[in-house]
């Protein structure tokens, strides 16, 4: 199953690390304009940077349940350093206050972390040779004090990925 917040956290992913690319001038030195970075011949460089984003919107479904986000937000950091044609990520993606309506017509309560590294090689930046990404969301409120819960682990080796997603719950496209 592909899930419709996976691709954009990949893209964030990629984004951060071709971003290192150009960052000389972000973390006051010059980036070659010939690649020099790219086949090791440059200093290590590092890009910090943390985003806030609304949930509003973002839709699971719990059996017959179906929340949707209603209030609050995601604080996501990332962590990249090139050096030698190598990039390492490190994310992090934490909700904060998270509201959700139910279908049901009830307020759920909702938590969400996610730890995720990458090793990415150049020339390719798209697709991690090594990686490991953990989400957990768990819901709160209704009748069973919770309609459950979803753990996601996807891992990448050799540039080939495995997902295994557990818990009653699911996202949606």
């Amino acid at each position: 199953m592909i899930h419709s917040i996976r691709g954009r956290h990949i893209a964030i992913a990629a984004l951060t690390s071709l971003c290192l690319v150009g960052a000389g001038p972000a973390i006051g030195r010059t980036a070659p304009s010939d690649g020099a970075i790219l086949r090791g011949e440059g200093p290590t460089q590092h890009e910090h940077t943390v985003e806030t984003q609304p949930l509003r919107g973002d839709t699971f479904v719990c059996g017959d349940l179906t929340l949707r986000a209603t209030k609050g937000r995601m604080t996501e950091t990332n962590d990249a350093d090139l050096r030698n044609g190598v990039v390492r990520i490190s994310i992090s993606r934490i909700w904060r206050r998270a509201r959700f309506h139910g279908s049901d017509g009830r307020t759920y309560r909702a938590s969400g972390v996610t730890a995720a590294w990458f090793v990415l090689h150049a020339p390719d930046f798209e697709t991690p040779v090594r990686g490991l990404e953990i989400s957990q969301v768990m819901f709160r409120g209704g009748p069973d004090k919770s309609p459950g819960w979803l753990r996601e682990q996807i891992k990448w080796a050799d540039k080939q990925e495995t997902e295994k997603v557990q818990g009653p719950c699911d996202f949606t496209d």
